[in-house]
């Protein structure tokens, strides 16, 4: 699986440390899964989630997040199955 999807975030005003977020957006995937109930292999997806950014230093997060995320062929093709997960995430980010 390969694709490109845009994402927006919104942080909210929290402790000295922990900023919470929320995101989400969308994009394109190629999907090579042989599941046949998504119809083909160029697929729309979109992502939602909330997290917390813990930082470490003043530019170095620690972050979690929970993540939705969606693939179908939004009806350009038969079947139209979803692929649908759900995911937790751990990461670090840095900030200019």
């Amino acid at each position: 699986m390969v694709g490109v999807t845009f994402l927006a975030c919104w942080n909210f005003t929290a402790l000295r440390n922990i900023v919470p977020y929320i995101f989400g957006g969308g994009g394109l995937v190629y999907t090579d899964l042989h599941v046949p109930e998504l119809g083909r292999r160029l697929n729309g997806t979109y992502q939602t989630g909330l997290g917390s950014h813990y930082f470490i230093k003043k530019n170095t997060s620690i972050d979690f997040n929970y993540r939705f995320h969606h693939i179908s062929n939004a009806n350009t093709a038969e079947p139209n199955g979803p692929l649908n997960s759900s995911k937790m995430l751990i990461g670090v980010s840095f900030f200019m």
